[in-house]
Parts: structure tokens; C-alpha cells; sequence
């Protein structure tokens, strides 16, 4: 009678662990899987707001082909690069 109670409970031991190993990964591949989401979604956001600002900037560029003091221009773009992509 003792016996079949230790094996019970070791049975019924493993059956815990187990499941609580399920838990856990599944758990886990939720939150990689959660984190994937919002990582992806920021990058494509942050890729859309660069190409817009290098479009702009592209824009300023051809706008001012010809000018008198090219470095002048030349300066500003660099400052609004810089600003840009900071």
C-alpha cells in the first residue's frame, strides 16, 4: 500500500514538472513572439520616418541647385542631416 502511494507521488510529481515546463515555453515563446511584434512594428515605423526626412532632404537639395554661396547650402543641408538622423 505504501508503495503504490511513493509511486503515486512520484508520478504525480513529474506530471507538475511537466506541465510546468509547458508553461513555462509556451509562456516564453509568447513573449518572444509579443516582442517580435512591437520590435518589427517600431523598425518599419523608425524606416518610414527616415525615408520621409531623406526625401525632404533630397528635395531641399534639388530645390537649390543653383545658388551663390554653395557653401553656405552646403552647411545648412549637413545641419539638417545631422538633425534629421539624430
Amino acid at each position: 500500500m505504501e508503495a503504490d502511494v511513493v509511486s503515486r507521488v512520484d508520478m504525480l510529481e513529474r506530471e507538475v514538472r511537466r506541465l510546468k515546463y509547458m508553461v513555462e515555453a509556451k509562456t516564453l515563446y509568447e513573449h518572444i513572439r509579443g516582442e517580435l511584434r512591437r520590435v518589427k512594428s517600431v523598425d518599419e515605423l523608425e524606416i518610414k520616418e527616415r525615408l520621409k526626412k531623406h526625401e525632404l532632404l533630397k528635395n531641399r537639395i534639388n530645390s537649390r541647385v543653383v545658388v551663390e554661396d554653395p557653401q553656405a547650402v552646403l552647411d545648412e543641408v549637413i545641419g539638417d542631416r545631422d538633425e534629421a538622423f539624430s
